[in-house]
């Protein structure tokens, strides 16, 4: 009896410091700083880049894939066809769950980009990470319409690109109808498919109004 007791009190207070440490939230916590590591490094090394070519990197210097219609780019230095951007970078940085999310690149043009974005999805949201706040995605960011990721760095003369936040509120994220609880997407969306006027909401449920 005594060693089924003492078994029970040491499942007991394994379980308590199993959901203390959240070892799954660690793990993303310990990846999203990783993201934010690798962008602001690679950020400083296209600097350098530019300051040499009067230009930033075209797909075929940087990433492991073609350009899409919207200029952009997957990389990836572990994958098979990614270029390695020497000298100044021996690997360029692979996301921690590649492949299953990898870093977006975004160029201006194809052919001698005067600007870039690099996106990224972090698993904390803007009420926990003031660093989502600051690059202006606490709305989602990205190229739109679809404003998939929530993180990003961009050269010094081009912001992120992210979706607007409701007026007069950053937390603003439900669009509504009068009178009626039905959310139709971001604010685009909503004004096309909804029509007008709005009614604004913090939370899913339409019980808290954005201030105005």
């Amino acid at each position: 009896m005594e060693i089924l007791i003492v078994v029970a009190i040491l499942i007991i207070l394994s379980t308590i410091g199993l959901v203390a440490l959240n070892p799954k939230r660690q793990i993303e916590k310990t990846w999203d700083s990783k993201r934010k590591a690798e962008l602001s490094s690679l950020k400083k090394t296209l600097e350098d880049w530019y300051n040499d070519h009067n230009r930033y990197p075209i797909n075929t210097e940087i990433c492991y894939d073609g350009f899409s219609s919207d200029n952009t780019c997957h990389l990836c230095g572990s994958n098979t066809t990614s270029p390695d951007l020497s000298p100044y970078l021996s690997r360029l940085p692979c996301d921690p769950q590649s492949p299953a999310k990898e870093y977006l690149y975004q160029v201006d043009n194809t052919t001698s980009p005067t600007w870039f974005r690099i996106y990224t999805k972090l698993f904390s949201s803007a009420y926990l990470d003031h660093d989502i706040i600051d690059v202006g995605c606490s709305s989602g960011c990205g190229p739109g319409p679809s404003y998939i990721y929530n993180y990003g760095v961009s050269s010094p003369n081009i912001d992120l690109e992210g979706q607007p936040a409701c007026p007069g509120d950053l937390w603003c994220r439900t669009y509504s109808l009068p009178g009626n609880c039905n959310h139709c997407g971001d604010l685009a969306t909503c004004i096309t498919s909804c029509g007008s006027p709005l009614e604004l909401f913090s939370n899913n449920d339409c019980t808290q109004p954005c201030h105005q």
